[in-house]
């Protein structure tokens, strides 16, 4: 799949050459003094992926501009496998836009279900074992006096 995003010529700053698995901490600070527009960044094979967060809600939206087909469409679940976990959005509501040209896929969490030290989603608003802002993971780590 290397056909470019309709805005893959965008200024420097909307293009991410970094490690995918810092971008959804640095679209999330930005969406969130943007809110409720989207903050969002073309990766280097033209993938668009987006943030917003709304009331209680995070949105994250990843797209390319031309719907995939026969083999494409293997390669686009695989690239969205690769998000899921680089993204850690594993376990979020995820649903298909129709809103989107082309191909896009938006997960959503509410924010009170987010970790808030590794990101990943919690079990429970409430935590499972330990309670509170942290997923059973990070919580663990806390009450063995080790950094998450």
């Amino acid at each position: 799949m290397s056909t470019r995003h309709a805005a893959a010529s965008p200024a420097p700053s909307r293009t991410w050459e970094r490690p995918l698995s810092g971008l959804r901490a640095e679209l999330e600070r930005e969406a969130a003094d943007t809110a409720p527009r989207w903050a969002w960044r073309i990766l280097p094979r033209g993938a668009c992926v987006a943030v917003q967060v709304l009331d209680d809600t995070l949105k994250v939206r990843i797209a390319r501009p031309a719907a995939p087909a026969g083999a494409d469409l293997r390669r686009w679940e695989q690239e969205l496998a690769t998000f899921r976990r680089e993204l850690c959005l594993d376990g979020w509501e995820e649903e298909n836009d129709p809103e989107g040209r082309g191909v896009a896929v938006v997960f959503s969490c509410r924010a009170a279900l987010i970790c808030r030290y590794c990101r990943t989603r919690k079990l429970s608003e409430n935590g499972v074992l330990f309670g509170g802002e942290a997923c059973d993971h990070c919580a663990l780590h806390q009450q063995l006096g080790r950094t998450p």
